[in-house]
């Protein structure tokens, strides 16, 4: 059982932990939408129509990774049971051997 200053000390703990971390999360959202618009306005000086390109590709290859992300995760899932069932098999299969 706890006491009431342990259980304090814990909440406050959790508190100031929370909160830092989102302090950084905000943080580095901030700068990195910052960091976006600066670059597009920089491609923007450079050459136009590189940008359009350039913004228009940007949510296309996002849905096509998320496709493939997606995709790619069932079948490393189903990997990874295939390989424990062969492993199961083959450590059977020598635990039964006799050695000489």
């Amino acid at each position: 059982r706890q006491g009431s200053g342990e259980m304090v000390s814990r909440v406050t703990t959790d508190i100031e932990q929370l909160a830092a971390g989102l302090t950084m999360i905000f943080n580095q959202f901030f700068i990195g939408v910052l960091m976006i618009l600066v670059s597009i306005l920089a491609m923007l000086q450079i050459h136009l129509l590189m940008t359009l390109l350039v913004l228009l590709l940007t949510p296309l290859s996002m849905v096509i990774s998320r496709f493939i992300a997606k995709r790619s995760y069932h079948l490393f899932q189903k990997q990874t049971e295939t390989r424990g069932i062969q492993t199961q098999w083959i450590e059977e299969s020598l635990s039964q051997q006799t050695i000489i």
